[in-house]
């Protein structure tokens, strides 16, 4: 039997920045997600061609199943008080179904923070892991995000005040951030690999060309584990190392820096 995801009745989105939820809201929840969303259409740049979009055919996602991963969120400060501390919990949850005979993967998370629960729920193709709808709330506010390729819709409601509406159109389509750990698992990964990732920051309605590189491809000693990649994820705000399992495609450990205060945060199971 799956297990039940989380419900979302009663609760809404969370303080944060660059990166909403996963490991990086240990670190950063800093500006209230609808503080200034008005309704308006823009674009940015146009990408590069090593970009891979939502929806590429670059994305191999057939170790994508059903799972569930429970983490303990830790971080260290970079000076002052360098003690290993206990941030937050997050469940990570990833389920299969079938729409109009594809097949979708819905991704929920769930986390405990000090300063609230936070949940997410996210619907995506598994073919091309092209985002179509999510969902956020912590305290008072709720976001609801539509995707359609290039275009992003999003109603955000704080407590009983006035819905606000925003709309954006981008000249590529489009991931969520939320979805960055499934995207980064199902790249081609190979010697040399350097791609553009155009993510939607969910908390600051912007759109992030952010980069990930395979640094190296290790192999294991004892002959008892697979060969693992690490990936360098790198944002203005943050750089990420994933180690992620040849075979399995499973993250095996993940840190992140803040490059302006140099604290560590990093995943325990």
């Amino acid at each position: 039997m799956s297990p039940t995801p989380p419900q979302f009745e009663h609760s809404s989105m969370p303080r944060r920045t660059l990166a909403v939820f996963t490991v990086l809201t240990a670190i950063m929840l800093i500006t209230l997600v609808a503080a200034s969303c008005s309704p308006h259409t823009a674009r940015t740049s146009a990408p590069t061609s090593d970009v891979v979009r939502a929806g590429s055919s670059d994305l191999a996602t057939a170790h994508i199943v059903d799972n569930v991963d429970n983490q303990r969120v830790m971080s260290r400060a970079a000076t002052g008080d360098t003690t290993a501390k206990e941030r937050g919990r997050v469940t990570i949850e990833q389920h299969i179904s079938t729409a109009n005979g594809a097949a979708n993967v819905m991704l929920y998370k769930l986390g405990h923070y000090a300063s609230g629960t936070f949940y997410d729920t996210m619907s995506m193709t598994r073919e091309g892991l092209r985002p179509i709808s999510e969902r956020m709330q912590f305290g008072s506010t709720v976001k609801v995000i539509d995707y359609d390729g290039d275009r992003v819709h999003e109603t955000v409601q704080v407590g009983d005040s006035t819905p606000r509406v925003l709309d954006r159109r981008f000249p590529v389509t489009v991931f969520g951030f939320n979805q960055l750990e499934l995207v980064v698992r199902s790249l081609r990964l190979r010697p040399g690999f350097h791609a553009i990732l155009p993510l939607y920051s969910e908390g600051d309605d912007s759109l992030e060309m952010d980069t990930a590189t395979v640094v190296q491809l290790a192999q294991a000693n004892d002959g008892s584990a697979s060969p693992t990649w690490t990936v360098r994820f790198a944002d203005p705000a943050i750089v990420g190392t994933y180690v992620i399992d040849t075979l399995s495609r499973r993250i095996t450990s993940y840190e992140v820096r803040a490059r302006k205060s140099g604290m560590q945060t990093w995943i325990e199971r």
